[in-house]
């Protein structure tokens, strides 16, 4: 079932889909994007899996985030403000309504800070915001802060390989 859901809001081939047992992800950060621009989605793809520890996976609206988030663990996610079906900063109060539990969430938007961007950022449901265009290496700094935990792994904290080093799956339009 979520081969055919990662599928279907991903546009995925089977032979492509997410292995069903997550065995080896438990030490990999995990980061979903939720992004509807594709040159974006795939310079922050390819961005977050050429860190070794860090894999992604990217989703291009809000539906499809919420229905993966049911069965896949992710560590933090990366949302775009402006989504085809619901706003970013929307999606986030979904969520957080959802879940018990939510991954710390990034927002970011070619608008700049809009008040729903404040509010979000205000009452918690996202912890940073980064403004398109953005610099690669400013990027990598705000996905390691706001993923890093306190008490986690020392090497994971000094972000160093986190081993095991396996990837997880990469999602993306129109894979062949």
């Amino acid at each position: 079932m979520i081969q055919q859901t990662v599928q279907r809001h991903a546009r995925l081939p089977a032979s492509r889909a997410a292995p069903a047992p997550y065995e080896g992800f438990d030490r990999t950060l995990t980061i979903m994007v939720v992004e509807d621009d594709r040159a974006v989605a795939e310079l922050l793809r390819r961005t977050i899996n050429g860190r070794p520890g860090w894999g992604s996976i990217v989703v291009n609206n809000a539906r499809g985030a919420r229905e993966i988030l049911r069965y896949v663990p992710v560590d933090l996610l990366v949302v775009d403000v402006n989504l085809p079906d619901l706003s970013g900063p929307r999606m986030l109060e979904q969520l957080d309504r959802e879940f018990a539990r939510r991954p710390p969430a990034i927002l970011m938007s070619s608008a700049g800070l809009q008040p729903e961007v404040e509010q979000a950022l205000d009452l918690g449901r996202a912890e940073r915001f980064i403004a398109k265009p953005f610099d690669l290496d400013e990027l990598i700094g705000a996905l390691r802060a706001t993923a890093q935990p306190a008490d986690g792994p020392a090497e994971f904290r000094a972000g160093q390989s986190v081993a095991p080093r396996y990837q997880a799956a990469a999602y993306r339009w129109g894979a062949a």
